[in-house]
């Protein structure tokens, strides 16, 4: 049976929001899970573009469509709140980062974080990947049964650990034990049970986000005294108008979310495209034909510019 979350004010041409709370507690986080898309699908048929829900204990709304996300994500009115939204789900594991802060905060934080992010450096650090792109993925297996999903893992882990940090020394072997240890944090938001309990998703989230801090942190000193062009070491000498630069703990908390967004989510993101070029055969005759007119090299910004969507 469907309910409304709240009665529109009298007299306001305003609609209620319709859903329903599903399983007590639990919701329908089972359901999203399992297949996110099909909730939304279901949701959106039964109740409209804008719904809510339980997941996890906690009444949500789901906004589907263009012009629901357009009005959340850019926020005009300052009426939604990133920390209040992201926080119970992935807080514990990625807190601090850029999508978890609010107002002056976030401004603040995004103001020095842009100077990380300027032409030239996008276009320095795409240089440094190129290369690395190129070597790895002429080493790929080509048979039938080549699995993309952990190959795309290992190098865009690659690509974030040399470009965003500047690589490890010679001998450091925790890159494996940094992999999982992104992997536990990212698995943890889907925890039912969202307690430290031994043998659960949420403890290896936890210990995972600890591994991280120590292991960015046994690096921050040596990207503080150096003048390298990686990621690590620009936030690690960036300055605001005022001279005020970032804590270490702020620099460990921006390089964990950005190599999360750099890692985890540029691998989902390949992954399904290579899903979605090999259901659609059209499209990947369209994306050979670009890639050969555009030339060996598409790390310039003028090369990626001549590119156009399908």
């Amino acid at each position: 049976m469907a309910h409304a979350l709240a009665a529109p004010p009298l007299g306001s041409d305003l609609r209620p929001v319709m859903g329903s709370a599903g399983i007590p507690y639990v919701g329908r986080s089972m359901q999203y899970i399992r297949d996110p898309l099909a909730l939304w699908r279901q949701q959106e048929r039964r109740y409209g573009q804008v719904s809510w829900d339980t997941m996890a204990g906690r009444r949500v709304v789901l906004v589907l469509g263009a012009d629901g996300c357009e009005e959340i994500l850019t926020n005009r009115d300052k009426a939604f709140s990133n920390a209040l939204g992201w926080r119970p789900l992935i807080g514990p594991f990625f807190d601090n980062g850029l999508m978890l802060m609010d107002l002056g905060e976030h401004r603040h934080h995004r103001r020095l974080l842009q100077q990380a992010f300027t032409k030239d450096r996008l276009a320095s650090y795409a240089a440094a990947m190129e290369p690395l792109i190129a070597r790895t993925v002429q080493e790929w297996d080509s048979s039938e049964h080549f699995e993309i999903y952990p190959a795309v893992k290992s190098l865009t882990l690659g690509l974030a650990t040399e470009v965003f940090m500047g690589g490890v020394r010679d001998g450091d072997t925790r890159l494996d034990a940094v992999n999982k240890a992104f992997v536990d944090c990212v698995q943890a938001a889907t925890s039912i049970v969202r307690l430290d309990v031994p043998g659960g998703r949420w403890r290896r989230g936890l210990k995972g986000r600890r591994y991280l801090e120590d292991f960015l942190r046994d690096y921050l000193p040596d990207r503080r005294c150096g003048d390298g062009r990686d990621l690590f070491s620009v936030l690690a000498h960036l300055e605001d108008d005022d001279g005020e630069r970032f804590s270490d703990d702020a620099i460990i908390d921006h390089m964990i979310f950005l190599l999360m967004a750099a890692h985890d989510t540029s691998t989902i993101t390949i992954s399904t495209m290579v899903d979605q070029l090999g259901r659609h055969p059209e499209w990947q005759e369209e994306c050979r034909r670009q890639s050969l007119a555009a030339g060996p090299d598409v790390s310039a910004p003028d090369a990626r510019a001549g590119l156009t969507a399908l």
